[in-house]
């Protein structure tokens, strides 16, 4: 949102690609949630994409880590 809010532009003439984070980090599907969480903090990201297979069938988020602490 904070890149959204900093653009001060026009939003339907923004790109993702403009304000998107990068690199894109990604995990496999089988990783277990404590290596996660560690990929996370090693590439200061608060969000994972999940794969399988090359493909992207998730994200894993700090949110997901608060509930799995609850």
């Amino acid at each position: 949102m904070s890149k959204i809010i900093a653009v001060k532009g026009d939003l339907e003439k923004t790109t993702a690609k403009e304000i998107m984070s990068t690199p894109v980090v990604t995990v496999d599907k089988d990783i277990d949630a404590e290596d996660a969480l560690k990929t996370m903090a090693k590439s200061k990201v608060r969000r994972l994409l999940i794969t399988d297979k090359g493909k992207i069938v998730g994200i894993f988020t700090t949110s997901d880590v608060i509930k799995l602490a609850q």
